[in-house]
């Protein structure tokens, strides 16, 4: 449903691998709209990558997720 293709990183610092060119791209456009910033990495635009801050409170995490969410159900 979602394209993910692998989910990967080392402590805070992740990133999500989808199967289609510049999904990763299309997600960042959009998640920076609703103030969360993420870069899309990878040759093809396909890999999404997030470092969020440390400390980070739960509160923000879950609005973050929250939004991550939203974007992978809108966004092609």
């Amino acid at each position: 449903r979602t394209g993910i293709r692998e989910i990967r990183g080392v402590g805070m610092m992740f990133g999500v691998e989808f199967a289609a060119s510049g999904r990763a791209t299309r997600l960042c456009q959009h998640l920076l709209q609703r103030g969360i910033l993420a870069l899309p990495e990878g040759a093809r635009g396909e890999v999404l990558a997030m470092t969020p801050p440390f400390p980070i409170l739960k509160a923000e995490l879950r609005f973050a997720i929250g939004q991550i969410q939203k974007a992978l159900d809108e966004v092609d």
